[in-house]
């Protein structure tokens, strides 16, 4: 586990910071307690994630691939930027 230090977050907004550590990156973002928000890290799409992410209000999801690189992502177990928006409008994400 990685020992974050409070005084070390860097501000965007009183709803978001981060912090640059082990050349990590590391977010939080505060969210109402009345949205739904989903995170994704680079995966292959899957139904468990639509399923997670349902009707979410807020989704954050990695793509590491442009389409055009879409043969890249079987082998590496990536997604493309494609990929991403499909799971967004099947979970239905606002």
């Amino acid at each position: 586990m990685v020992d974050l230090i409070e005084e070390e977050f860097n501000m965007v907004d009183d709803q978001m910071r981060y912090q640059l550590k082990d050349n990590k990156l590391y977010i939080e973002i505060d969210i109402p307690a009345d949205l739904k928000a989903v995170v994704s890290g680079d995966l292959k799409p899957t139904k468990n994630l639509i399923d997670l992410g349902k009707d979410s209000d807020i989704l954050i999801h990695e793509a590491t691939f442009a389409e055009d690189l879409a043969e890249l992502t079987e082998e590496k177990k990536h997604s493309t930027s494609t990929d991403a928006a499909n799971e967004a409008i099947d979970m239905n994400a606002k």
